[in-house]
């Protein structure tokens, strides 16, 4: 029999202090899904918080994907609960889903957790991804030739849209989060979709599983050498962003092509690829062979509009320019949004509304209500394509006055205490490592 060897409380908070530091009495927030791997993780946070005279709040999620999916959830939020560690349950509202389901129910089950962090004022949340993650990430990105952004794996630290996502359990092999359950008297949860061929992450488990600890071992080694690599290509973008790349507060990037074309192809790529994450707010990156397709057709023809990553790409007179993709943001938002007094929410991921006097609503604006919109409006700025007019609301108040953003003006907005700036989920430049 072999003998357990938990993670206990000294171990863990030497490893986080190696990757975070926090505030006095702090505030942290925790995805769990009841498996292992959280619960090992809310168990190790739960003490550690006591001992910083802090609160921890875990946050687990209703998929809405199988028959019982809420009773799964009460499921998850009783065991917290049994751990003296409060737990809200996030519902995703969906429609019927036919194909990539567990992608898009791990992009939307990050979506609800920040935005009910942001919503109560959470600003660091702990995610419970261990050694065995980082390998399989590895080897699946190796597989598909990804670049150094992907090799790099898993982040310890991740900033998002103000919010830090925080992974201690990195270092730390799944048997001994297994342990640490054990040792805990936490009864986990076994997911049936770990033992699921379907998936590529399972299929890549179980090779892994049958490898020597030295491949193991070796795949530690090369993550380590991407990770030191990307800190270079991230502090060497940041100069040229900061440098060369304009914003438009109203989502728009602009950069002048000779200065794009004066960098390595491999760093090209890169800042391609974060330019149209950070505009789209899509938190996954596009595919490096669409970004080198549009790359080509940039080299090589002078004026030109494309679309990728939900992002409109042209290029005119030499300067490149990027936006949102205004039908992208008119299926998104086709519900609309409410913003109630002293709310925080986000539209369309990619801009940050707020309000301190009135309960606001939010609509899309379009074709067809754009010319009663438009009525008796004094617009400051004229100069906004209609084309990123549509991807940005209009805001009703208590009163009925509407008001477009950087169409009407700051000082409208500030005045009846309306906050509206771009904040996509998906920052350009992030302390990743």
């Amino acid at each position: 029999m072999n003998k357990l060897r938990p993670i206990l409380l000294n171990e863990f908070e030497t490893e986080l202090d190696k990757i975070a530091k926090f505030e006095n009495n702090p505030e942290i927030g925790l995805a769990l899904s009841g498996g292992s791997d959280s619960l090992a993780l809310m168990c190790l946070a739960k003490k550690w918080v006591q001992k910083k005279n802090g609160k921890l709040i875990a946050f687990t999620v209703d998929h809405d994907l199988r028959r019982g999916s809420f009773k799964s959830a009460i499921k998850v939020q009783s065991k917290a609960d049994k751990e003296g560690v409060l737990c809200k349950i996030l519902k995703w509202e969906h429609e019927q889903l036919s194909s990539k389901y567990m992608l898009l129910a791990r992009v939307n089950r990050y979506n609800l957790i920040f935005q009910e962090c942001r919503k109560i004022g959470i600003y660091h949340l702990l995610v419970a991804h261990h050694l065995d993650d980082n390998l399989e990430t590895y080897y699946m990105r190796s597989l598909r030739g990804s670049n150094m952004i992907g090799l790099s794996s898993i982040p310890a630290v991740r900033e998002i849209g103000g919010l830090r996502i925080v992974r201690p359990l990195l270092k730390f092999e799944k048997k001994r989060l297994i342990d640490t359950c054990l040792h805990f008297k936490a009864e986990f949860i076994q997911d049936p979709n770990n033992n699921n061929l379907n998936f590529e992450r399972v299929r890549v488990r179980n090779y892994l599983a049958k490898t020597k600890r030295c491949f193991k071992k070796g795949i530690s080694n090369k993550i380590y050498t991407e990770r030191k690599r990307r800190e270079e290509i991230e502090n060497e973008l940041s100069l040229f962003f900061i440098k060369k790349l304009f914003f438009y507060p109203w989502g728009v990037f602009k950069i002048h092509r000779e200065d794009l074309l004066k960098l390595s192809e491999e760093l090209m790529i890169i800042a391609l690829k974060k330019i149209l994450s950070t505009s789209s707010g899509n938190f996954y990156p596009p595919k490096k062979k669409s970004v080198e397709n549009i790359l080509r057709t940039i080299k090589s023809e002078k004026n030109i509009i494309k679309t990728l990553h939900c992002s409109l790409i042209k290029v005119k007179n030499d300067i490149i320019y990027f936006c949102r993709e205004s039908q992208k943001t008119q299926t998104n938002m086709h519900l609309g949004l409410t913003c109630k007094k002293n709310e925080n929410v986000l539209w369309d991921n990619r801009f940050s509304l707020a309000s301190n006097k009135y309960n606001l609503e939010c609509g899309c604006i379009n074709e067809k209500n754009w010319p009663d919109l438009k009525q008796n409006q004094n617009f400051k700025n004229k100069n906004i394509s209609f084309e990123i007019i549509k991807s940005l609301p209009f805001i009703e108040t208590e009163s009925k006055t509407i008001y477009i953003p950087f169409l009407s003006g700051f000082e409208e907005l500030n005045k009846r205490g309306i906050r509206f700036f771009f904040d996509s989920r998906v920052e350009l430049v992030n302390n990743n490592f």
